[in-house]
């Protein structure tokens, strides 16, 4: 939605919201790979963020993208389906994202 990444708690007797990263955009795609979430939305593209800590999410970086149609992540990597091909990003070092090539 609108308010970013929300974390939920599904342990039983502690549902609920564990943790929050407002981004104020609209946020639309995730992918998730071990502790880190790749969500994709309109405006900053697609945000690279640490949920080791689900009480404290952290935005490491970001790169951008539009017309995200899908988001798939892979170890060091990210596939950005968009609507005029696909992106293959390097996210081996999250905060400085980087293009490894573009496949229309």
């Amino acid at each position: 939605g609108k308010t970013g990444l929300t974390i939920w708690n599904t342990t039983v007797g502690h549902e609920g919201v564990a943790g929050r990263l407002y981004t104020g955009h609209d946020a639309k795609k995730i992918a998730v790979l071990d502790k880190t979430v790749y969500l994709a939305d309109r405006v900053m593209g697609v945000a690279v963020v640490d949920v080791r800590s689900p009480e404290r999410p952290v935005l490491l970086g970001s790169f951008e993208a539009s017309d995200i149609i899908h988001i798939v992540a892979g170890p060091g990597v990210v596939y950005v389906l968009q609507g005029d091909g696909v992106r293959v990003m390097n996210v081996s070092s999250p905060q400085s994202p980087s293009l490894l090539a573009t496949i229309p």
